[in-house]
């Protein structure tokens, strides 16, 4: 058994009083028998000390044990804080509404449709260098006509089955952008003109199935940011590997091959979209109706001053594609289009906070839209003298920014204009859009490059006149309904009976008594703006 600390203490002080009873000792006698004495005495101490030794031994035994129960402890500890960080993130996106995952699945088959598109749009002016400008423009001229017959479209044969064909129209476009094989050249402007009408289609139907998600007013900037900020990186993917594979000396048809592969994969996507469930449903109407009412939105004042906007959104893409490419040159394109792609889904993540957390966010955006265009002209202006590579990624950037934000802050001003039934809306915004893009690829490839810069800077300040007249006209913004607001199923039950006295009243008004199943639709208050 091991001694106790005290105990070898009281037997250390006893050595020492004989070790002085030694030292003052005479006789040889004496000395003898303390000799004998002190080597039993040393014996017992060596004794002692190895006694001290096991227990210290004992003690660290002991330390050592309770540092591996510690150990242990803190192992489990750091178990549960794993467990509970993954349990906290499994139930964050657990408790996502399911609109949130429908405008995101959208958004990944417009990422991989773009992924495509866009390398290939930046290089046809280039690969088809007598008529990549005129394919443009009649791409551009099929996309305002498709815009009016969009609706007839998705009151046929619904949202999901308009976004999948309209997709497969882009990927017959990038294969037959081929050049080199006589019968894709001989099909290149017929595919332009296809995929006229199939943008029409999907660029109706993309904001309506987005709007539709979005559970309230104060969210539009939020889905709408983030769909933007999604698909937007298919175009920097698409363009970086775009410019990598030229600067290898990738054959084009290779590389277009490639990118129609992957456009046709986006469009199985889309395929696979969820409808929307309507919470009020809308009565059918007719297809004289439906064609009509794209036309009826020009008779509203309120629209008629969001059209230089549109006029902006539409001929700046001819200024980022025809007047900016061609001057930076096809050797530098790859690489400063995803400059502009990267800093255009930043932008995306943040304009639509910028709209739904500040108040007065519409005026703002409108403001910085308008500074950030300014910039882009005057620094444009300057490396038409300048040939600074530098001064082209900064112009690039600007770009970006700017284009993302002119497309959020359409997309929430028409959605907050028209609540109930936007299909319309959107479908003469992008007539507006489309048409003046057409109108400016095939006219600024004629003009002198001053002239384009003046007349974009004029129409932007027009476009800003009437915006900010437009934002004072609108006095209150209608807000989507909550589930507090109201009782969902009396107002369905409501709209049902007056639907019915309406329908009794007149059977001839271009409505019918069912509702129109093609088409989920999440609508606004009733009240108008």
């Amino acid at each position: 058994m091991a001694l106790k600390y005290n105990d070898i203490e009281e037997r250390e002080e006893i050595n020492n009083d004989l070790a002085r009873y030694i030292d003052g000792a005479s006789s040889e006698n004496n000395n003898v028998i303390i000799t004998n004495q002190y080597t039993d005495i040393n014996n017992e101490k060596i004794q002692l000390n190895n006694n001290k030794e096991n227990y210290q031994d004992v003690k660290l035994n002991d330390i050592n044990t309770n540092n591996n129960k510690n150990s242990n402890n803190n192992n489990d500890d750091d178990y549960y804080i794993n467990k509970s960080i993954i349990s906290r993130i499994y139930y964050f996106f657990k408790d996502q509404p399911s609109s949130l995952y429908n405008t995101i699945h959208c958004a990944i088959g417009f990422l991989f449709i773009f992924f495509g598109y866009s390398p290939t749009q930046s290089l046809i002016t280039n690969l088809h260098e007598n008529n990549g400008s005129i394919g443009l423009a009649l791409l551009y001229f099929s996309f305002a006509i498709g815009c009016f017959i969009a609706p007839l479209i998705l009151k046929k044969i619904g949202l999901i089955k308009s976004l999948t064909i309209a997709g497969i129209t882009y990927a017959i476009f990038i294969f037959c952008s081929i050049t080199g094989v006589a019968v894709l050249e001989g099909l290149f402007l017929p595919a332009s003109i296809l995929i006229g009408f199939g943008a029409g289609l999907l660029w109706t139907s993309q904001p309506v199935y987005v709007s539709r998600n979005a559970p309230t007013e104060k969210e539009l900037g939020l889905y709408s940011g983030m769909f933007q900020t999604i698909y937007s990186m298919g175009s920097i993917v698409g363009n970086a590997i775009s410019g990598t594979l030229q600067n290898e000396d990738v054959n084009p048809t290779i590389i277009l091959s490639i990118l129609g592969s992957c456009t046709f994969c986006g469009c199985i996507l889309l395929a696979f979209l969820r409808r929307v469930d309507p919470i009020v449903p809308t009565p059918r109407k007719s297809f004289s109706k439906t064609f009509i009412g794209a036309f009826m939105v020009f008779k509203d004042r309120k629209f008629l001053l969001l059209i230089p906007l549109l006029i902006v959104q539409g001929q700046s893409q001819s200024y980022f594609y025809e007047t900016f490419n061609g001057i930076i040159g096809l050797d530098r394109i790859g690489y400063i289009s995803v400059t502009m792609g990267i800093v255009s889904v930043i932008g995306s993540s943040v304009w639509g906070r910028i709209h739904d957390k500040v108040k007065g966010g519409k005026k703002l955006l409108a403001l910085i839209m308008a500074v950030l265009y300014l910039l882009s002209l005057t620094l444009l202006s300057c490396a038409y003298y300048f040939d600074q590579i530098p001064m082209f990624y900064v112009i690039a950037a600007i770009n970006g920014l700017f284009d993302s934000l002119q497309t959020i802050l359409i997309f929430v001003t028409v959605a907050s204009l028209y609540p109930n039934d936007n299909v319309s809306a959107f479908s003469a915004s992008r007539f507006l859009m489309s048409i003046s893009t057409g109108i400016a690829f095939f006219v600024f490839h004629y003009l002198n490059f001053f002239v384009v810069i003046f007349w974009i800077l004029a129409l932007t300040i027009v476009a800003q006149i009437c915006y900010h007249n437009l934002l004072q006209e609108i006095k209150s913004i209608v807000k989507l309904p909550n589930d507090d607001d109201y009782d969902t199923h009396a107002d369905i039950n409501k709209f049902n009976h007056s639907n019915q006295n309406v329908n009794n009243n007149d059977n001839d008004n271009g409505y019918e008594l069912d509702y129109d199943d093609t088409e989920s639709n999440l609508s606004y208050d009733n009240n108008k703006i």
